[in-house]
């Protein structure tokens, strides 16, 4: 996946899935709601993903 942007209030402005076999998809509601509540602090954050498998 790419990194999702956040903006200064941490509202999440983009994210999408790529892969090595696929060009890129955007997140579904279901998604894009775990990535809720990332403090936009510039720092690596590990979320759980519904529908995606780990790489």
């Amino acid at each position: 996946m790419n990194a999702p942007r956040l903006d200064a209030r941490g509202t999440l402005t983009a994210a999408a899935v790529t892969g090595p076999d696929a060009g890129p998809r955007n997140l579904t509601d279901g998604q894009r709601a775990a990535l809720h509540g990332i403090a936009p602090d510039g720092t690596p954050h590990t979320r759980t993903v519904p529908g995606l498998e780990q790489r």
